[in-house]
């Protein structure tokens, strides 16, 4: 079988790039896809990361989404940069009928998520999204224990985590993390992430209320450690969550900005419970299985075992790749992936939960 060839935008000569982490390394390691064309703000950039990782002399450069759109060789246009640019980026694959993958968040706003998940239907476009934590061995591993029914139905969980990131500075590139109009944020994309395992693995909310608080309303932008400006940001960097799911569980979440990364989630059982910690709330990030413990206390018994992390395919390929790879390779083998209507339902599913919460900040 002949592989899929990708058109990639977003893939720099410079290191830190999430297309140069997540989505290299699967590439460059499978035969199922070939890279044949790069895209970035000039031509000039798209060379320079060509030669930069090695890829061979014929992979194409463009310095417009509309021409790497275009190019009758490129089977799948993959976009994956600041979401601000999301549905600029995508938009011209859509129109020229190619399929499309677009990391998570795919639109600034849920409106941008409506007008490219209708646009991707009329045009009968495949699509994928980048919402890859639901391919972690973590994420597997709790549904399994939850579907095999041994501690009975599932009654409530918790969580309580930090994300490490984002409490009272921020890198200059990162810098649209501070206002909500951009679509990139604590809320958006740390808590959107954990979200979407949480609903995987659990299922969606019947119905909910919370708080969304900025309780440091005032961010230090700094560039190699040093501080550039201080902005004031509109955006949660506490959020807590309580509601109850389409199951009947009750379930509160808890997730701030700020140090030290961590994570405990529970989920209570008729018969048990079970308890993950991890070094944070970013299962889409793959942790190596050592670094994640998860214990099942079983009430009968009154032991508790730790439950060993199932293995999966692409084990080999350092993280965060491994997850991106699993969505390709589940789109290369006619798996289940997540698709542009799967994105917009959680773009529909964070407004509802933003809608339903009480908004806060502190007066500084």
């Amino acid at each position: 079988m002949a592989p899929i060839r990708v058109g990639l935008i977003g893939l720099t000569p410079t290191p830190g790039a999430w297309a140069n982490q997540a989505h290299l390394p699967y590439l460059s390691h499978t035969s199922k896809y070939k890279i044949v064309a790069l895209a970035n703000s000039s031509v000039a950039s798209a060379e320079a990361a060509i030669k930069e990782h090695n890829l061979p002399a014929d992979v194409k450069a463009y310095g417009s989404p509309a021409d790497i759109a275009a190019d009758p060789n490129v089977d799948m246009v993959v976009v994956s940069v600041t979401v601000t640019k999301h549905y600029e980026l995508v938009k011209p694959a859509l129109e020229a009928g190619k399929t499309a993958f677009v990391e998570w968040p795919l639109g600034c706003n849920t409106a941008q998520a409506e007008e490219l998940t209708e646009l991707a239907q009329r045009k009968n476009v495949k699509t994928l999204v980048g919402l890859q934590g639901r391919q972690s061995n973590i994420t597997r591993t709790l549904k399994e224990i939850v579907a095999s029914g041994k501690l009975g139905k599932v009654l409530s969980s918790t969580v309580v985590g930090a994300t490490g990131l984002f409490d009272h500075e921020v890198p200059v590139k990162l810098k649209y993390f501070a206002e909500a109009k951009n679509g990139g944020n604590n809320y958006t994309i740390l808590f959107g992430h954990f979200l979407d395992i949480f609903v995987d693995v659990l299922g969606d909310f019947e119905h909910s209320q919370g708080i969304l608080a900025n309780q440091r309303p005032f961010m230090d932008v700094v560039s190699d450690g040093k501080k550039v400006e201080t902005v004031h940001k509109d955006i949660a960097d506490h959020i807590m969550v309580q509601g109850k799911l389409k199951s009947g569980a009750v379930t509160s979440i808890s997730l701030r900005a700020g140090k030290p990364p961590h994570m405990i989630w529970k989920i209570f059982f008729e018969k048990g419970e079970i308890s993950l910690e991890a070094p944070g709330p970013f299962i889409q990030l793959s942790y190596e299985r050592d670094t994640v413990t998860i214990k099942q206390f079983d009430y009968a018994t009154d032991k508790a075992e730790t439950i060993e992390v199932v293995e999966m395919e692409l084990e080999d390929i350092k993280t965060p790749s491994r997850m991106i790879g699993r969505v390709y390779e589940a789109f290369a083998s006619g798996g289940e992936y997540l698709t542009f209507e799967h994105a917009l339902e959680h773009h529909r599913r964070l407004d509802k939960i933003a809608e339903s919460a009480i908004h806060l900040e502190r007066e500084v």
